[in-house]
């Protein structure tokens, strides 16, 4: 708790020392210096790694893969799985989908290994983004909820409250406005509670965004001003590329062209600047369309080449058949996983009907048995008798079959042979049983009159 503390505390006091470096600062590598043991020194460059994911990537990145090779060393997989979280998120902000997919399935596959339920949440929020960064907000709903499934059983506010925002993010991408407000709203209402001033500009945003596609222009606006300010004090450059980039398409629509210019220029600044593909892009084609509608040819042209090159970057025809295995791959995984669940809980069923048969068959025996003393309708018993006897004969002979089928590998004429040795041995045994229960149950009825 004490080492949270002096991580926090540290990441606001060092984050602007540290903007304009590309290697550790010597602030930082004291503090990571000073944990006490290397579980504790991987996690500390998670936290750190986290604190500048959207202002310093290449730093960001240096931290987590620095966490990597430590846990990677002393075997440590629940900060192998946060690392690797990390740097996939980190890679995939910078447009590479591909890798940053392929990291994220990998942390995922270690958390679900140990059952590590925060880190398996974690990852599904972190697939989520990445699939909403390449457009496809369906499939990164289906994540969120998954997120949101386990959550429900860790009590983690912080995790939930991500989650609720980037839902919202995606239903209002794909149109679903009453479902995007709803969800973030509530993600809002956890950012104030939790006292979290980066996701608030998050979350003030997106329902800047929401207002806009609602033709609520001046709501929209209050939203992206409020939003603004959370992110630059917790320096989220790629917030605030969205939200500078939201208020100058209200801007087009008011026709106040300049403030248009403005703000969108800013948004292409801060993206080229911090590296976000996907925010130059966007910046990119708002830029030439503008230029293009007032006929400066050169501008737009030159923003066209800009976007050109985002585009290819992100969405290369290489990078989109590596997706395509990718999520293919996890697919399988996915399904894989589902059947062995079913498989596993049709198990656990068979087993307990079985163990159920098995406490059953020789306690209705001694139930006959006894009440075979007291009772004068000896027919009547020998049958309950028989019958609990051809039970125990069937449940015998139910209980060994799969074993029978494993060592034969499926095979007819072993089974068969096998099974007849069996009969064989349990016919007579049945007949000699049979015997003496018919012997036990009459000799119960004949009561001696002694004097």
């Amino acid at each position: 708790m004490k080492i949270q503390l002096i991580t926090i505390l540290l990441l606001f006091l060092f984050t602007n020392a540290a903007r304009s470096q590309n290697t550790i600062p010597d602030s930082l590598s004291h503090l990571i210096s000073q944990a006490k043991q290397d579980s504790s020194k991987v996690l500390l460059l998670v936290k750190l790694s986290r604190g500048y994911q959207y202002s310093q990537p290449e730093l960001s990145l240096q931290l987590a893969e620095m966490g990597l090779t430590i846990a990677r060393k002393i075997k440590f997989k629940r900060g192998e799985a946060r690392c690797l979280t990390a740097i996939g998120t980190e890679i995939g902000l910078t447009g590479n989908y591909p890798k940053s997919l392929e990291l994220l399935l990998e942390a995922l596959k270690i958390a679900e290994e140990i059952n590590d339920k925060p880190g398996i949440a974690n990852c599904y929020v972190y697939l989520g983004n990445s699939y909403a960064d390449q457009g496809e907000f369906r499939k990164s709903i289906v994540y969120y909820r998954n997120a949101e499934s386990v959550i429900e059983s860790l009590d983690n506010e912080m995790l939930l409250m991500v989650t609720l925002i980037n839902l919202g993010d995606s239903y209002e991408k794909l149109n679903s406005l009453d479902s995007a407000r709803t969800n973030t709203e509530q993600g809002y209402k956890l950012c104030v509670r939790l006292n979290a001033e980066e996701q608030k500009g998050a979350c003030l945003n997106n329902l800047g965004n929401i207002y806009s596609k609602m033709n609520k222009a001046d709501t929209a606006m209050l939203f992206y001003r409020k939003s603004l300010p959370f992110s630059e004090s917790t320096d989220n450059f790629e917030t605030m590329c969205e939200t500078n980039l939201g208020m100058a398409k209200l801007f087009r629509k008011a026709k106040q062209q300049d403030s248009a210019l403005t703000y969108a220029r800013l948004s292409m600044s801060i993206a080229q600047r911090t590296g976000f593909t996907k925010r130059i892009l966007e910046a990119s084609n708002f830029l030439s369309n503008f230029y293009e509608q007032i006929n400066n040819v050169d501008s737009a042209y030159a923003y066209q080449k800009v976007s050109i090159s985002a585009r290819d970057s992100l969405f290369s025809q290489e990078k989109e058949k590596l997706l395509r295995n990718i999520s293919f791959a996890e697919q399988t995984r996915q399904a894989e996983i589902a059947n062995e669940a079913l498989e596993a809980k049709e198990a656990r069923r068979k087993n307990i009907q079985m163990a159920g048969i098995g406490v059953f068959i020789p306690t209705f025996l001694g139930i006959i048995l006894y009440f075979s003393r007291r009772k004068k309708k000896s027919k009547t018993f020998q049958f309950m008798g028989l019958l609990g006897l051809l039970l125990l004969f069937e449940f015998i002979a139910l209980f060994i079959h799969p074993y029978i089928e494993e060592w034969t590998h499926h095979t007819p004429v072993l089974m068969l042979l096998i099974l007849v040795a069996i009969a064989s041995i349990l016919v007579p045994l049945h007949h000699k049983l049979e015997h003496w229960i018919k012997e036990k149950l009459a000799q119960n009825h004949h009561v001696k009159l002694t004097i």
